[in-house]
Parts: C-alpha cells; structure tokens; sequence
C-alpha cells in the first residue's frame, strides 16, 4: 500500500528504499561471511600445523631484528634443515607471523645465533614448508568474532529506519465492526527473539575460545592479553540481549496482549482518527503513567523524524492487579492540511511518511514499555479551496 502524502512516486520511493537498505545488508553480509570466513580458515590451518608438523633439528643461517612499522618487530631467522638426504632453506618463523615490541623480537634473535642448532617443525607431507616457533596466535579468532559485533551494530539503526517494520494491516472484529490493528510486535516474541541471540551469540563465542584453548595446550602456552580483553568485551556486549529478554520477561508477566481497534480500517488524514486500546493485566504493577498516542514519522533511508505526535494518558499513578483490563477509547485530530508535512518525491533521499499508533507504559522504579501498531493513513482528498 502506498502511504499518505507521497506525491505520484510513493511506490518508486518504497521500491527504491527497499533496494537501498537491501544493498547495504547485501554489502555487510558479504563482508561478515568473508571476515568470518577468512578467520575461520586461518583458525583451521593454524590448528593444522601445530598438530601435525613434526619437530627436526635445523641449522640457523642468519638472524636479525626487522621492523614492521608501529612500534612493531619481529625476528627475521634463515634456518636449513635436511629431510631424506634433501637440504631445504626457509625464513618462516612460525604458523602465523609472530610479532612484538623490540626486546621480544632481541631475545628471540639471541635464541636463535647464527650457526646454532635448534628445532623446527616440518610438514610430513611437503618437507619444504616448516616454521621455526611453536607458537599460537589469537587474532584469527578475533577475525571471527568482530563480525557479529559490526552486524549487532548496524541492526539497530537499521530496524529503527522502519526496514523490519510490519506492513500496515487491519482485520475485521465481530464487536461492532471495529477494525483490530496488528502490532509490530508482543513482548513474548521480543522476549523469545533476545533469549535466541544471546543463547546464539554465547554459544558462538564460548566455542571459539575453546579452539582457541585447545589449540593453545598443543604449544602449552598461555592466552594472550587480546584474547582476555577480547573474551570479557565479548561477554559483556552478549549481556545486551539477555538484559531485553529479562526485560520482556518482565513485561510478559504483567500485562498481556495489548490490542489496538479502529472504526476504519483505513482512516483518511482530513478526520479524526477514532481508537480503541485495550491492555490486559496479567499481574501486579504500579503504572506511573500509560499513554496511547497517533504519531507521524518520516523516514530517509536509515534516518527517522518525528513529525507529530497526539497523546493521550489514560492510567496514571495506578496500582494495576491481575485479570484487569485498561481500555479506553480515543480520538486523535490531525493537523490541519497546512499544517502537515510534505514529502516532496527526492530520488536520492527517498522519503517516507510513516504513521502508527504507540502504546507506552510507565512503572514506578522500572522501565517503560513501548508497543507500536502500524497503521495505513490514506491521503485527504485534493480540494479546490484548500
């Protein structure tokens, strides 16, 4: 459906919008998969080598300290080594490039003198690949970590910008004609949906580290300090999907379904706009103030405005007990045709005038609630005298 004031170009604009914020999802997905994909296969070689390379003694040809820019070195060491009466030269160090500040990559050179005899680890299958240091590093794992941090990021302006937000739609009640309006969403979906994520998010997490872990006994090492700082960043960012789920577990207990009724199940923008809100109470609670409001926003791409808004409180300072029903019916006026925003047809910012009905509900000592009910505004009808 084309929403109200969008000039002749309303269903280009949605079309257009659509394909926009598909596109950058398109772009993200790719670069998560791609990063992911990437850390993954440098987890897997890294493993790989640690556990099947076998040790050989190997001559060490030439030893020097090389900076790498930024305060960082490592150890540049030539080293031969013979493999069935074959000689083979390398300079790698160790599975993945090791580096470090300046007295590391000094005490790893003196480890390792020109012309002293050290161990190297060989590839049973190709005697030509080996490395010089049983070492095992973590960025791989952060490569694939980092990801889901990005897209966690990116989802939230992403949902605000109205992407993920449910086509206005209205049905047909058997109590007198009323119009029932759908919502975006209940508490319980919300609550199920963030339970998934951080049921997801640390279960994703805790197995990595236990590669990173298990790969870090074959060396007998010990964690490096980007894998704790990395381990405890990712612990506490996965606390934001289990705080909304005790959040919509708390909602959920408290009050049920709330359902929003309409006369016309497309009103037009130049009448007053009649509904009916109905909120059950599934338990105690003290309200300090609930609140049914018509709002207007228009959206840009990821970018929301609030244009107006018409409120109306119809529970305030209110104990609430168990089995009650709030409901109330009101009448929201629009402002006046001069009055309204204009959503002139601009290809590139794509304008979008989007209109719903919000429930909000606020407790004494404990968070609000919101729940939003999309609703289809047709445009007023062209008048000559307007």
């Amino acid at each position: 459906m084309i929403q109200a004031w969008r000039g002749g170009c309303g269903e280009a604009l949605t079309a257009a919008v659509a394909m926009q914020l598909m596109g950058s999802m398109l772009i993200v997905t790719v670069l998560t998969l791609a990063s992911m994909g990437a850390g993954w296969l440098k987890v897997q070689d890294q493993h790989r080598q640690l556990s099947t390379y076998q040790p050989i003694q190997a001559m060490v040809a030439h030893a020097e300290v090389r900076w790498l820019g930024r305060g960082k070195y490592t150890a540049a060491i030539e080293y031969r080594y013979r493999v069935n009466n074959q000689e083979y030269t390398t300079n790698r160090l160790a599975p993945l490039l090791p580096r470090g500040d300046k007295d590391w990559a000094e005490k790893v050179v003196k480890d390792h003198g020109e012309g002293s005899f050290v161990s190297a680890y060989v590839n049973p299958a190709d005697p030509a690949k080996a490395y010089l240091l049983r070492q095992a590093r973590y960025w791989p794992y952060g490569l694939v970590l980092l990801p889901l941090v990005l897209v966690g990021a990116y989802l939230k302006p992403l949902a605000a910008g109205g992407f993920f937000q449910r086509q206005p739609s209205a049905t047909l009640t058997e109590r007198g004609g009323w119009y029932r309006i759908e919502a975006n969403s209940d508490a319980a979906t919300r609550m199920w949906v963030a339970a998934a994520a951080a049921l997801l998010w640390y279960g994703y997490g805790v197995f990595s580290f236990m590669l990173y872990m298990q790969t870090l006994r074959l060396v007998g090492g010990s964690p490096e300090p980007l894998a704790i700082v990395s381990a405890a960043v990712y612990g506490v960012l996965g606390l934001i999907p289990v705080w909304l789920a005790v959040r919509c577990l708390r909602h959920h207990s408290r009050f049920g379904r709330a359902e929003v009724l309409s006369t016309l199940a497309e009103p037009h923008a130049d009448k007053p706009i009649i509904v009916r809100v109905q909120q059950p109470v599934t338990g105690r609670a003290l309200v300090a103030q609930m609140t049914g409001s018509l709002v207007c926003d228009q959206r840009r791409g990821l970018h929301s405005q609030r244009l107006f808004s018409n409120s109306f409180t119809f529970a305030q300072n209110q104990q609430l007990h168990r089995n009650q029903v709030l409901a109330d019916e009101l009448t929201f006026e629009v402002p006046p045709k001069k009055q309204r925003p204009s959503s002139a047809c601009n290809r590139w910012q794509y304008p979008r005038i989007d209109w719903q009905v919000e429930l909000l509900i606020r407790l004494h000592r404990g968070p609000q609630y919101r729940t939003t009910f999309p609703i289809h505004v047709l445009p007023p009808a062209p008048s000559t005298g307007d």
